[in-house]
């Protein structure tokens, strides 16, 4: 049973976790994701949000169709100092390379779809409804 306060962010840091380094593991997910996933929103926790954005933004803007790499991830993130201070403090590309490896590119619906429900959930808690029950059904992670 989950119990949430009042002022508790309600977030699975896992699916966030998982589903950017799905987008690491095959940029290509953008194609028919990427128009979909409202960082803002769908991110709570700050790391996740801040790779899923950086990646977003190699990969529209930087890449040129080309694959991406640690050389064009590590001078995209040099390029602004305070970008470069996050992700040194991250760890830098090993970072990156472990979540890589979590990660089960057959399993990319269930992350998203579990990312969206956590980021529904929120906006609900925001506007004043109470979620408890639905976090608490039996079955909250088949519907």
């Amino acid at each position: 049973m989950v119990k949430i306060q009042e002022n508790d962010v309600i977030k699975d840091t896992q699916s966030e976790v998982l589903t950017v380094a799905s987008f690491y593991a095959n940029p290509d997910l953008f194609l028919d994701y990427g128009n979909l996933i409202k960082p803002k929103y769908d991110f709570a926790e700050d790391t996740a949000r801040f790779l899923y954005n950086s990646l977003y933004e190699i990969y529209h803007y930087h890449t040129n169709g080309s694959d991406i790499d640690e050389v064009k991830v590590n001078m995209y993130m040099a390029d602004d100092e305070s970008r470069k201070i996050r992700y040194k403090k991250l760890g830098g590309y090993s970072y990156i390379q472990r979540i890589i490896k979590l990660v089960d590119l057959n399993d990319f619906e269930k992350y998203y779809s579990r990312l969206k429900k956590f980021s529904l959930l929120r906006e609900l808690q925001k506007k004043g409804f109470n979620v408890q029950k639905v976090l608490n059904h039996p079955h909250f992670d088949i519907l």
